[in-house]
């Protein structure tokens, strides 16, 4: 976790967003900052070590992708030259007028840069995990993709809702934050996290020097009680489930909480969301993968390339719909050398359909407190004494 955070303010950051970040830095740091807690005895990182902390530190390898080629242009045709002494050939009559065509409807307008930096800032969260209520923290990002507050995040963070309680006591403390700089909004519980992740992952929670593609890594967390006075309503993001849009070239906005050079005290009393606005660099599948929808695609040079950002969203510029994922990011010493690579919907939706018999669309459609109920009776205590297991084996 921490996955994909901060430095080397990268790429594209709009002058209009330095103002807008400058004008909420000023409303911010009027308040008074929260005192810390205490300290516990113990440190997360004597139960899970940095490496799986800064989860993803050594990046995407290179084998894990396979890119996908641009399609060739077809030949273009040849003119074809009548040879000498052949007879014209008569040209026919011209065909009588067609009726006039409907005009196509009209797309919405694109949306302002203005309009998609605020929309993708609303639903973008921070989800922040400590141990025993200290400051040693978990850190990750997350987009609310439905208005009941259904938050999509990676797996990798969103195990850590499966340690609440350890023998009966509070262990892992997971809770929603929004806002800059982010402040406690929301508790949450886990709705779902895919098997074929989980039964891959679960035991290598305490493996050191993890790298891993990010395939399957994707989770649902389903917002249940607002903090104090957050707000009881979820500005979401419409998934574009059609992938429209995930091409070279394409405008995107990148929105997440990057902390990768934080410390645990920063993280908990100063953590700031970052937008940054930039282009889809390249476009690819699974080495594994046999369907025919794009699984991952690239951006370039952004701040969100560090740990912090997994679990970040990746919007399309015209509209605002979320395109992908924050995932994992290519090797680099500075956020401005890496590349950051994020899961498409596509890739989700059809992945959710393997595991489940129904796509994320038609989940997201169904009764999720029943199927809530179902899960935390069946499917969440398998799951937790598994990781705690894996955790106590350390």
């Amino acid at each position: 976790m921490f996955s994909f955070f901060q430095n080397a303010l990268g790429a594209l950051i709009g002058v209009f967003f330095a103002l807008l970040l400058a004008s909420s830095v000023g409303d911010n740091f009027s308040e008074k900052a929260p005192a810390s807690p205490e300290k516990t005895g113990a440190s997360i990182e004597e139960i899970l070590p940095p490496e799986t902390i800064a989860y993803l530190k050594e990046g995407m390898e290179e084998t894990a992708l396979k890119e996908i080629p641009t399609e060739a242009e077809p030949p273009a045709k040849e003119e074809s030259v009548p040879e000498e002494n052949t007879l014209p050939v008569e040209t026919p009559p011209p065909a009588p007028p067609s009726p006039p065509e409907k005009p196509p409807a009209e797309e919405p307008p694109a949306l302002s840069a203005l309009e998609l930096n605020a929309g993708g800032r609303e639903a973008t969260v921070n989800i922040f995990c400590t141990l025993n209520g200290g400051i040693d923290a978990l850190s990750g990002s997350g987009v609310i993709i439905d208005e009941r507050g259904i938050v999509l995040t990676n797996a990798h963070i969103a195990q850590y809702f499966l340690l609440d309680t350890r023998r009966g006591e509070e262990f892992v403390l997971c809770t929603i934050r929004a806002g800059s700089p982010a402040k406690p909004a929301w508790k949450g519980e886990l709705l779902y996290l895919p098997s074929l992740w989980f039964d891959t992952h679960a035991d290598e929670i305490n493996e050191e020097n993890r790298v891993d593609t990010g395939e399957h890594d994707f989770a649902l967390v389903r917002i249940t009680d607002a903090i104090g006075n957050a707000s009881s309503s979820f500005p979401a993001l419409r998934p574009a489930y059609d992938g429209a849009g995930i091409v070279r070239g394409e405008s995107v906005l990148v929105a997440s909480y990057p902390a990768g050079f934080l410390d645990a005290e920063a993280i908990y009393k100063n953590l700031w969301q970052i937008s940054s606005i930039t282009v889809i660099k390249e476009i690819y599948n699974f080495a594994s993968s046999t369907r025919s929808v794009i699984d991952v695609f690239s951006v370039p040079g952004v701040i969100g390339a560090q740990e912090g950002s997994s679990g970040g969203a990746v919007i399309r510029g015209r509209d605002g719909r979320l395109l992908g994922l924050a995932t994992t990011r290519s090797r680099g010493d500075t956020t401005g050398e890496r590349d950051l690579f994020a899961l498409s919907l596509p890739y989700i939706n059809a992945d959710v359909e393997t595991d489940l018999e129904k796509s994320l669309e038609e989940f997201l459609s169904s009764d999720l407190l029943a199927y809530q109920k179902w899960f935390n009776q069946t499917v969440l205590p398998r799951m937790k004494e598994r990781l705690l297991r894996a955790v106590e084996e350390n």
